[in-house]
């Protein structure tokens, strides 16, 4: 399967609620992953397919020198194909870089 990582825009948004209510009992409202498209202290990146289907997302929020990996998803017919390894990369990287902690939430 072939993709790239890409920075979340709007266009995105209806893939990326799809996979959000797949993955979550308390999925984010479409307002907030708006939201967080203009907060400037988030961060997201999606795994888009050549055909521009949206394969997964993560979402990284960042206040000084911490962050907080808030969210990292995969369509479930996507799964164990490395899609979210390579998402959760990405945010690695960058934190290593950049970050004195990150962290990451989950949620039972």
């Amino acid at each position: 399967m072939r993709y790239d990582l890409v920075p979340m825009d709007r266009s995105h948004l209806e893939g990326v609620l799809a996979i959000e209510r797949a993955c979550f009992r308390q999925p984010w409202s479409e307002q907030v992953f708006v939201d967080a498209l203009y907060n400037d202290t988030v961060s997201l990146i999606v795994a888009q397919a050549e055909d521009g289907r949206v394969l997964g997302y993560a979402a990284l929020s960042v206040i000084l020198d911490e962050g907080s990996l808030d969210k990292i998803a995969v369509d479930p017919a996507c799964r164990r194909q490395g899609v979210g390894e390579e998402l959760l990369k990405v945010f690695l990287r960058f934190g290593r870089a950049n970050l004195a902690f990150l962290t990451l939430e989950v949620r039972a």
